[in-house]
C-alpha cells in the first residue's frame, strides 16, 4: 500500500498490481479472478460510447497500450463485442492472423488485415 499526494489530495494506492500503463503508472485492482486485468480494463477503461460502437457497428476500440504483470512488453488492448456469446471482451491481437480471441467462447474474431 502506498500513499501519494496529487494536487493537494491524498491518494491511497492499494490492491493487487495488475499491470502498467505506457507512462509507467501502475494499474491496481481489488478482486481475484482468472481475468483480473481484462476485467479491470472492461470495467474502468471503457465508456458507454465505446461499448455502443463495439456492439452496434462491430468496431474494435483500442483502449490503450498496456503491459500485464509478467509480460515482457507492452501491447495494444482492444474492446470488441462477441456475437457468439453476446458479451463485451477485452483482448490483444494474437497469432499470425492478428485475430482477437473471445476468452468466453474461444471464438476467433478476425478483424485485422
Amino acid at each position: 500500500m502506498g500513499i501519494k499526494v496529487v494536487n493537494g489530495v491524498t491518494i491511497v494506492t492499494c490492491g493487487y498490481l495488475l499491470g502498467y500503463e505506457e507512462n509507467g503508472e501502475e494499474i491496481r485492482g481489488f478482486h481475484i479472478q482468472d481475468q483480473i486485468f481484462e476485467d479491470h480494463l472492461l470495467t474502468f477503461r471503457t465508456s458507454p460510447w465505446q461499448k455502443f460502437l463495439a456492439k452496434y457497428f462491430g468496431s474494435r476500440i483500442c483502449l490503450g497500450y498496456f503491459k500485464k504483470v509478467g509480460d515482457k512488453g507492452f501491447m495494444n488492448w482492444y474492446l470488441f463485442w462477441c456475437e457468439r456469446c453476446k458479451r463485451f471482451q477485452v483482448n490483444y491481437k494474437s497469432g499470425f492472423d492478428n485475430s482477437l480471441d473471445c476468452k468466453s467462447c474461444q471464438d476467433n474474431f478476425l478483424c485485422f488485415p
